[in-house]
């Protein structure tokens, strides 16, 4: 019983070493990317970026609204299409 304990604990120290390593990784390559592309992004460039940053979470944004009433709706046939309510 003592070496499954262990092993588990070497599992468990390495799954949340590698989680938090992409973690942080992550942040800081996009830490880094950002850094480095401060550049080229001014003025125009900035603007326009924004403007598609804007529209691209509008529509995911419609897509994510869209996805909750369908589900809603497939919720709603479920539990109230039985002929009985729960009145």
């Amino acid at each position: 019983m003592q070496s499954y304990t262990q092993s588990a604990f070497g599992v468990i120290v390495a799954f949340l070493s590698g989680f938090y390593g992409c973690l942080v990784g992550s942040k800081v390559l996009l830490s880094f990317l950002v850094h480095s592309g401060r550049a080229w992004l001014q003025g125009r460039g900035y603007r326009i970026a924004l403007q598609l940053s804007g529209v691209l979470l509008f529509l995911l944004g419609g897509m994510l609204i869209r996805e909750a009433l369908r589900t809603l709706e497939a919720v709603w046939e479920k539990f109230f299409s039985i002929g009985q309510g729960w009145f």
